[in-house]
């Protein structure tokens, strides 16, 4: 046969007896209703990147997800929350992005991590 003739065969699981929910993400659709925070902004030790005007109704807080948020040292955690104003423009309109320059060891790469996990689950940024 040709390799354009070839059957195709459809993706299984490889797990036996699995059985799929039916939960179903679809990319690009969002569903409609009350917008809401993904973790609670209120919730002791929560890292909160931004919170929105009191009569906003289009915007939600933005949280660090709790179990990035407790493993961050004192300077991480404001390093976290600098790099998102940097990075959403809120520190100088119009500019998005920052450079983190520091010595060894300190943690950039996991602020780096916690603020791109962030952006990419938590905002429709």
């Amino acid at each position: 046969k040709q390799w354009y003739q070839r059957r195709v065969r459809v993706f299984q699981i490889p797990i036996p007896n699995y059985v799929a929910s039916g939960y179903r993400k679809s990319l690009g659709l969002r569903k409609a209703g009350v917008k809401v925070a993904l973790h609670d902004p209120d919730a002791p030790n929560a890292l909160v990147l931004y919170k929105p005007p009191e009569d906003s109704k289009d915007e939600v807080h933005i949280v660090v997800d709790p179990v990035l948020g407790d493993i961050l040292r004192p300077h991480q955690r404001e390093g976290v929350r600098f790099m998102y104003r940097c990075v959403t423009g809120i520190t100088a309109p119009d500019n998005y992005g920052c450079i983190m320059a520091d010595e060894m060891g300190l943690g950039k790469t996991a602020m780096y991590s916690f603020v791109l996990d962030t952006v990419e689950t938590g905002t429709g940024v």
